[in-house]
């Protein structure tokens, strides 16, 4: 692990998606074109901004619609390195950063 690599950002953790300018709309929309195989780089680059040390967690619950307490000790990537309220607001932030790359706006 490398200096950078840590989830630090507290300031937004109780972000909903109306605090990032997301509609419950919206978000369904992204979660369904993201689950359908669509923006997978975007994602990742996304999740990697968000919250390196969970990123691949967040991938998976992201595209694969798995929850906090599926993913909590997978076998594969081993236990997520977060909470269950930090992993959703990172998720939520995750999201966020994803539409606003799609929009062309760059960081949230």
């Amino acid at each position: 692990m490398e200096a950078g690599d840590f989830c630090i950002w507290r300031d937004g953790m109780r972000k909903n998606y109306a605090d990032y300018g997301l509609t419950g709309r919206r978000v369904k929309e992204l979660l369904e074109e993201c689950h359908a195989g669509k923006y997978s780089a975007q994602v990742r680059t996304a999740a990697y901004k968000a919250c390196p040390i969970a990123a691949e967690h967040i991938i998976l619950s992201i595209t694969q619609n798995k929850s906090y307490d599926i993913l909590e000790f997978d076998l594969k990537l081993g236990r997520v390195s977060v909470g269950r309220s930090d992993f959703y607001g990172y998720r939520r932030h995750t999201l966020a950063i994803l539409n606003n790359m799609l929009a062309g706006k760059g960081k949230v």
